[in-house]
């Protein structure tokens, strides 16, 4: 994995921010399928337990810390989709960057990850990893 890889000074901490599928979304249901649609164009969540057994089989780091930060993460995919849609800046950029349709893209993607991480059919993970 990559995470044995990573060379940090012994005692430092790192902290990795991830979705994940929630544990009850069973592989391939209607709620699973919905649950990649947000994530088509990136990198797919996993389950927090499949993160959790990463971090475990990697010897050079230790679990320090892990927060549930879902109902935050909520709040700045609506802040961000709010931001693309009202303020003339951001807009503009996202347009340049993206075109219209895109930015139109963009902004349903982040209001359809909000409401999944609602549903509680994704959550948002922080955790603080130690070096050994």
């Amino acid at each position: 994995t990559h995470l044995a890889t990573i060379q940090i000074p012994q005692g430092s901490n790192m902290t990795l921010e991830f979705t994940s599928l929630s544990n009850h979304i069973s592989f391939l249901s209607t709620k699973h399928i919905l649950c990649m649609i947000p994530f088509l164009a990136r990198r797919l969540p996993h389950h927090l337990s499949d993160v959790l057994a990463t971090v475990n089989d990697t010897r050079n780091l230790k679990l320090s810390s892990l927060t549930n930060t879902s109902a935050a993460y909520t709040d700045t995919l609506i802040v961000v989709s709010t931001t693309l849609a009202y303020n003339p800046v951001a807009r503009k950029q996202c347009v340049d960057e993206l075109g219209i349709k895109g930015r139109r893209k963009r902004r349903l993607m982040l209001e359809f990850e909000a409401a999944l991480v609602r549903r509680g059919w994704l959550e948002r993970w922080n955790v603080v990893l130690e070096a050994r």
